[in-house]
């Protein structure tokens, strides 16, 4: 008797009534939401005000956002990465995951990067190491790049591969990622690779060899002091003062009285405090 009340109290008018207003909203939020990820191809205060409202969507949007990563428009396809990352939710996992293998817009890949740092509940790395030996050298490539950003040593072997790319790209994108993930064979590739490579491509090296912090690199850094191209010179004059190493600060006391450029001066002046202290 107690059960057939309980079942008959299922079904009762109110019981019903509030099962209808339930999936009612349910469908309301999810169409809200695919309202607001069209709204991704507007302009920039309208693309904010869409990513705000469903970022307090929180999981609820994630649906929506998971379609939005797959639009044929690369800003839809990176304001809904960036949501999802904001959302951090291990649900978004897979539609980031997607995007950083095989998004063709550099931008969307990137972003989608930072949201996979942010949405990885720890599972990120083995996905991205079995992808290293995909038969598709876009997806190797691209697995390899956001490994490194996770701090996946098993990445450096193909990214060093990277820099003998044709591509001047592809080799930015090996020094930016072997500045983050690197063995003990990194640096002495990288100075090898410095006089032949492109000027976006030696600025980079030149950070990237600051951040490993080889000894090695010491004295391609105070020749590259005297570059003709100063985005050369204030980066190899900065990163100079992250090693600690005293023995150059006469050289960059001789520098800093032949400098002209204010940036590059800037930067030997916050070297020289820094070693000085």
């Amino acid at each position: 008797m107690i059960n057939k009340l309980k079942y008959a109290s299922l079904f009762s008018p109110f019981f019903i009534v509030i099962f209808l207003y339930g999936c009612g909203f349910g469908l309301f939020q999810n169409n809200e939401a695919d309202k607001l990820v069209g709204k991704f191809s507007g302009e920039y205060k309208e693309r904010r005000l869409a990513s705000d409202n469903l970022i307090k969507m929180g999981d609820k949007a994630i649906p929506a956002l998971s379609k939005g990563t797959r639009s044929d428009d690369s800003m839809i396809r990176w304001e809904s990465v960036n949501a999802l990352g904001y959302i951090r939710s291990p649900k978004a996992m897979s539609a980031v995951i997607e995007r950083v293998l095989i998004d063709d817009d550099v931008h969307t890949r990137w972003r989608s990067i930072w949201a996979l740092s942010m949405v990885d509940d720890g599972r990120a790395k083995s996905y991205l190491q079995k992808e290293l030996s995909n038969k598709d050298p876009r997806i190797r490539w691209n697995a390899a790049v956001a490994l490194s950003a996770l701090g996946g040593n098993q990445a450096v072997p193909i990214l060093h591969q990277g820099l003998k790319s044709d591509d001047p790209w592809i080799q930015w994108e090996a020094v930016n990622a072997l500045g983050q993930t690197y063995n003990n064979e990194t640096a002495d590739i990288l100075i090898s690779h410095y006089k032949d490579s492109d000027i976006s491509v030696r600025q980079e090296i030149i950070l990237s060899l600051g951040k490993i912090k080889d000894p090695k690199a010491i004295p391609l850094l105070i020749e590259s002091l005297n570059d003709k191209e100063s985005e050369i010179r204030w980066r190899s004059a900065m990163v100079l003062g992250w090693f600690g190493d005293k023995t150059v600060v006469p050289i960059l006391r001789s520098q800093l009285e032949l400098e002209t450029d204010d940036l590059v001066k800037e930067n030997l002046k916050e070297s020289l405090s820094k070693l000085e202290r």
